[in-house]
C-alpha cells in the first residue's frame, strides 16, 4: 500500500496543493463561508441523529 504513495507521491502533493489553492479562492470570495453556513442549517433542520 504504501509502495502506491511513494509512486505517486508528486502527484499527491499537487492535488494537495490544488485543493488548498481552491480553498484559500474559497474563502477569500466568501464562498466557503456560505456553503458551511447552508450546510450548518441543513445539518440542525433536516438530520435526525438516532441517539
Amino acid at each position: 500500500a504504501m509502495q502506491f504513495f511513494r509512486r505517486h507521491q508528486l502527484a499527491i502533493m499537487r492535488f494537495g496543493g490544488g485543493m488548498l489553492i481552491l480553498l484559500g479562492i474559497l474563502m477569500a470570495t466568501g464562498l466557503w463561508g456560505f456553503w458551511v453556513t447552508q450546510l450548518q442549517d441543513w445539518f440542525t433542520n433536516e438530520v435526525r441523529l438516532p441517539i
